[in-house]
């Protein structure tokens, strides 16, 4: 079926008011329709806009306070600063260090009382240190050692020392290393 497009134009021209009547509300319609579709769509484009807007002052508000109070630098190298001052204050008060446990203390026993024994000094280095440094007192004196009062040595780098490096030190060292599984390091 082909349309004969002239006598449809005949039509239209015969009565083209009729058609306007017709045609201009449809079209009203459909222009109405979308441009309430629309405005919807841009009116929460904007909300979000406008959203983004605030989240973007509020951002660059914290990022000045931020600057201000850490002072120029990104934050690797913040990062940077924060965990040498962590590493100083660890350093300076140190970690708490767990005492020997029970089983841990009578096989150090064993071991140290087959040496010759020897008066032992045992030093910690602040607060933290101490509940181990009782641990080992317990196993030099079980084993028969003589160990005096404790001394609190604060200018001692952190761990387990023995020394100075001789034979018998060397016999100690590597007895704590393998009864406790705590490294243990030379001195003087």
């Amino acid at each position: 079926m082909s349309v004969d497009w002239s006598s449809e134009l005949a039509t239209v021209q015969a009565a083209p008011i009729a058609y306007l009547v017709v045609l201009v509300p449809i079209a009203l319609g459909i222009w109405a329709a979308l441009n309430w579709r629309y405005k919807g769509i841009i009116e929460k484009l904007k909300g979000v806009i406008d959203g983004l807007k605030e989240d973007n002052t509020r951002h660059q508000a914290r990022l000045k306070e931020y600057r201000e109070n850490v002072g120029a630098g990104s934050p690797t190298e913040v990062g940077a600063r924060i965990k040498r001052l962590e590493d100083t204050i660890r350093y300076t008060v140190g970690s708490e260090w767990e005492p020997l446990k029970q089983a841990q203390i009578d096989l150090l026993a064993t071991q140290l009382s087959k040496l010759q024994k020897h008066r032992v000094q045992l030093m910690y280095r602040n607060r933290n240190g101490r509940a181990l440094a009782e641990s080992f007192r317990t196993a030099f004196e079980k084993a028969g050692w003589t160990v005096p009062t404790f001394v609190i040595a604060p200018d001692f780098e952190n761990g387990i020392f023995v020394g100075p490096q001789w034979e018998e030190t060397e016999k100690i060292r590597s007895i704590v290393e393998e009864t406790t599984g705590l490294s243990v390091s030379f001195f003087g």
